[in-house]
């Protein structure tokens, strides 16, 4: 099926293949800026306020009941957004660099930090497979890992250009992720530590000397690594 939302604020459903509405319907009263569908009828709408400093208002609605569940405001504005896999999370990145989860079931926003985690706006946000990190691509050339049960983020480099509109997806494997840039340049970066542990210690072939654990991790309780 695809979803389809009209400017009267009217969210349809159509067969894939015909295009013929399938009769399932809802009217929100909000002009859809964005639309994101989970895989059991949730929906949620996004819509920019008048004043783009006042923020975005989001409509989660069951397209299966007919109802909308919740509407609640978001301080930021120009949202990207998806649900998680399992669709219990709803993450949003602004045009303001910040970052935020919401609970589906509650209405609840989590956020990690109410500064902004990018320098610029968010091109893109998405979730890992098994619904525990979420990806955040930004213009400042930064892709951001976040932890999704609280949007504090642990992990960021840039590996692409800024000022350029970019996508991010995972491979079926759940944990290499995928980076498409509008230059037509894709690259791809191994998310599961334990693979960049096995490859640190393929390379160096033993593990640290207290004196270079010292200068890496500090005070930090020296621990065997490598086997």
């Amino acid at each position: 099926h695809i979803v389809v939302g009209d400017r009267d604020g009217r969210v349809s459903e159509l067969d894939a293949r015909t295009l013929e509405p399938t009769g399932r319907t809802i009217d929100l009263d909000i002009q859809p800026v964005g639309l994101r569908v989970t895989h059991d009828g949730v929906i949620a709408v996004t819509a920019d306020g008048v004043d783009l400093d006042e923020g975005t208002d989001v409509v989660f609605a069951d397209l299966d009941g007919g109802q909308i569940l919740r509407r609640l405001h978001v301080g930021s504005w120009g949202l990207r957004a998806n649900f998680s896999p399992d669709g219990r999370l709803y993450a949003y990145g602004g045009f303001d660099g910040t970052v935020g989860v919401i609970d589906v079931a509650t209405g609840e926003i989590i956020r990690g930090s109410h500064e902004p985690i990018h320098d610029g706006p968010i091109t893109w946000v998405t979730f890992s497979p098994d619904n525990t990190t979420l990806v955040s691509l930004g213009f400042d050339g930064y892709v951001t890992l976040s932890d999704a049960a609280d949007a504090v983020p642990f992990a960021r480099l840039r590996p692409g250009e800024p000022n350029l509109r970019s996508t991010a997806g995972y491979r079926d494997d759940g944990h290499t992720l995928v980076l498409a840039y509008e230059d037509g340049s894709v690259m791809s970066f191994e998310t599961d530590s334990t693979a960049w542990e096995a490859h640190a210690c393929a390379v160096a072939g033993r593990n640290l000397s207290g004196e270079e654990w010292r200068e890496a991790f500090g005070d930090r309780e020296y621990r065997m690594t490598c086997a």
